[in-house]
């Protein structure tokens, strides 16, 4: 048995390049075939497989850490790569493990953010230039919720809203005159923050109108 042994880490050792290029050509061939396999195996063995992780938890954190510092930037490219092509699956885990772990994730958030106060402030500045309109919206919302304007809003209503904002910000570009989106029945005198009681006037119109209701002529 000994001599078996010794007799096949010798050739293991002799040929280890050749072995791992056939068990890598093997895997990539069979991939489907391997993963119904280990998915079954692992199922019918739960408290096995458990047990394994526990055990080896440690030694998998250090071998971890360890390839990951060696190839950071190749990791980092991957795992943005990987994201970008999964964006729905990403947006789902992300929910689950909010919902799941909220105090965690939110301990996490705050403690990125001490430790990263330039790249908050770099990444913040870039949203909302790059979301001008949801950012009018969302003042407006607020705005409208601080003189208690807004009743149940919709999932519907919330979208149309922000079509509301983007068509103020698409006329404003095409004519190149500044719109506004104003409250048809001013709020200051009991009207909603509602895609029912919003229309598009031009700035000067609107600051002409002010908490006045406009008739129709």
């Amino acid at each position: 048995m000994k001599d078996k042994k010794a007799y096949l880490a010798a050739y293991y050792k002799a040929n280890r390049e050749r072995l791992l290029a056939k068990a890598k050509q093997y895997h990539h061939d069979n991939r489907e075939q391997r993963l119904a396999y280990h998915a079954s195996w692992r199922a019918r063995n739960q408290d096995k497989v458990k047990t394994t992780r526990e055990a080896y938890k440690p030694r998998w954190t250090v071998l971890r850490a360890a390839q990951y510092t060696a190839t950071k930037e190749e990791s980092k490219a991957k795992a943005r790569a990987w994201n970008a092509a999964h964006k729905e699956r990403v947006l789902e885990r992300s929910q689950i493990r909010w919902r799941t772990q909220r105090a965690k994730c939110q301990a996490e958030q705050l403690a990125w953010r001490r430790g990263n106060p330039e790249k908050v402030r770099r990444l913040s500045r870039d949203w909302l230039l790059a979301n001008k309109e949801k950012v009018i919206a969302k003042n407006a919302l607020r705005r409208a919720r601080i003189l208690q304007a807004v009743g149940e809003l919709t999932v519907e209503d919330r979208n149309r809203i922000a079509e509301i904002y983007r068509a103020r910000a698409r006329l404003s570009k095409d004519t190149g005159v500044v719109y506004h989106v104003d409250h048809v029945m001013p709020l200051a005198r009991g009207g909603k923050h509602h895609p029912n009681n919003l229309q598009l006037l031009p700035a000067v119109e609107n600051l002409k109108k002010g908490a006045r209701v406009q008739h129709a002529a």
